[in-house]
């Protein structure tokens, strides 16, 4: 209680007091300088009075020498005797004391200081329950100064309190270097590091592991910290698993569910879920019940461990490519599918958080399955112009001015019987507008087909076909050769259709995309 009633005394103390007190201390020495200057000037008046009077002595008789000299006596002895020591008496010999190299005010008896140093202490040691770090230093200048400007002794504690900062000796956690938190004692520290790796070392796998640790570099050491900044160990640990100011969110496993369904359904990674939860098998089987971590962590610290095994690697297969001149060269073809090959090895796995990042193998036994080469084909053919636009979606518009009433995709339209996947794109325009050919090639068909309505499809170069949908009349016939620009019919509304527009489709080997690309 005596420690808080003192901070609450500090807080009360005036202001101008705090204010003032430096610039005291900082104008002393000028003001002395000044004083001294101003006895200087006295002492040169002095001696000049003195020499006039002198040269009077010769002017004068005996008797008038005689009383002169009396009184000029009498003045001396005023000078030399009385006026400095006033003078003196308006000087005190003080100390000019330094905290931490910090100027804290002018004093005349600084004996108690250190004791006073040394009580703040005791009481934070008694307050905090902690040891406190000693590490201030004192020094003290020797000044001459008036007696007003010394700082008064009632007010020499409290202006220690006011200029010390007390910090606790913690135990502090740092990772690579550099502190990340802080504890009472050693022991909490270290049991902190201890339970960070209990969940790696108490798995049934656990007796197959080894070099179980940190994969930063984690020590402990004693510091000088604030007290507020000294945590439980509790808290600690929570704060090396998870991060600080972090909301946990907990999912019960419901029947059906998999570790891939439950990344999906909160947005994280397969590698979020293990590293939040340590204590999942490496072949990620979850059951019905098991509660799991699926909030993202941002975790300190990250375990490292090796683990030998014995299992089945597998043996990747070659690819081997043939070309083919009768195949455009972005063409691929698959002539045999490869087969991984298997092979049983012993070998030390490295895990991070539970999550496998390598492994040296120890011994292998012969393959249990050979691997089967793939072989690719892949085309040498110059592609034709006409498909680099198609891919490109920069195919030309079937209309000199049109309005995009239903773009490429998804769509849910509204209409009976239209697709909820748009295969092309709508133009709308009036009734009886011309429809020219995109690019140039061969008519395929002309003439009714459902839902179209009245439709062109025109074949070109490279496996690219467009078609011409709802049209109101037909100007071409099928096996009808047609260059780029020529009319190929009008405008209308004719099958499964809201409004005059031509549907536009582009195809690539009978695959629809998107004429916007």
């Amino acid at each position: 209680m005596m420690v808080l009633h003192r901070h609450k005394y500090y807080s009360n103390m005036k202001s101008k007091d705090k204010k003032e007190n430096g610039s005291r201390i900082e104008n002393i020495n000028r003001s002395i300088r000044e004083k001294e200057n101003s006895n200087n000037k006295t002492a040169s008046e002095n001696s000049k009075f003195i020499k006039n009077i002198i040269s009077a002595f010769t002017q004068m008789d005996i008797k008038r020498i005689g009383i002169v000299l009396a009184a000029i006596l009498t003045i001396i002895l005023f000078v030399t005797l009385v006026i400095p020591t006033v003078s003196k008496a308006k000087y005190e010999d003080a100390y000019q004391v330094y905290l931490n190299n910090k100027s804290i005010g002018v004093m005349k008896d600084v004996t108690d200081l250190e004791a006073m140093l040394t009580g703040i202490y005791d009481e934070h040691e008694a307050y905090y329950k902690m040891e406190v770090a000693r590490d201030v230093s004192l020094d003290y200048i020797p000044v001459r100064i008036e007696k007003q400007y010394l700082c008064p002794s009632k007010y020499y504690e409290d202006i220690l309190r006011n200029n010390l900062e007390v910090n606790v000796i913690a135990w502090v956690i740092l990772v690579n270097n550099t502190p990340v938190l802080a504890l009472e004692q050693r022991a909490d520290a270290q049991w902190v590091l201890e339970q960070l790796l209990v969940p790696y070392q108490s798995e049934t796998d656990s007796e197959n592991r080894s070099d179980i640790g940190f994969l930063e570099s984690v020590e402990i050491k004693s510091e000088a910290i604030n007290f507020n900044k000294v945590l439980d160990k509790e808290t600690a640990l929570r704060i090396m698993q998870y991060g600080d100011d972090i909301d946990i969110q907990m999912h019960k496993v419901v029947s059906g569910e998999t570790l891939y369904s439950i990344c999906k359904s909160y947005g994280l990674k397969l590698s979020d879920i293990k590293k939040a939860n340590p204590s999942l098998s490496d072949d990620g089987k979850i059951y019905k019940g098991d509660l799991l971590i699926v909030t993202k962590i941002n975790n300190i610290v990250n375990i490292k461990y090796t683990e030998y095994q014995e299992r089945q690697e597998k043996m990747p297969f070659e690819t081997i490519i043939v070309e083919d001149d009768t195949l455009y060269e972005t063409q691929a073809v698959v002539r045999q599918e490869g087969i991984t090959g298997l092979r049983d090895i012993k070998a030390n796995v490295v895990f991070i958080n539970g999550s496998e990042v390598s492994y040296e193998v120890l011994m292998a036994d012969n393959p249990t399955r050979e691997p089967v080469d793939e072989i690719l084909v892949k085309g040498t053919k110059e592609m034709p112009y006409v498909l680099v636009l198609a891919k490109q979606g920069k195919m030309s518009f079937p209309l000199s001015s049109y309005t995009i009433t239903s773009p490429f995709g998804t769509r849910d339209t509204g209409i009976e019987g239209a697709s909820t996947f748009h295969n092309g794109i709508d133009l709308a325009a009036p009734y009886g507008t011309p429809i020219y050919a995109s690019e140039d090639g061969k008519v395929s068909f002309a003439g009714s087909s459902g839902g179209y309505g009245l439709l062109v499809k025109i074949k070109h170069d490279g496996g690219v076909e467009t078609r011409y949908g709802h049209c109101s009349q037909l100007l071409v016939k099928s096996g009808q050769y047609v260059t780029k620009g020529e009319i190929i019919a009008l405008v209308g509304s004719t099958g499964t259709s809201s409004g005059n527009h031509v549907h536009f489709e582009v195809r690539i080997n009978g695959t629809p995309v998107d004429p916007m690309g």
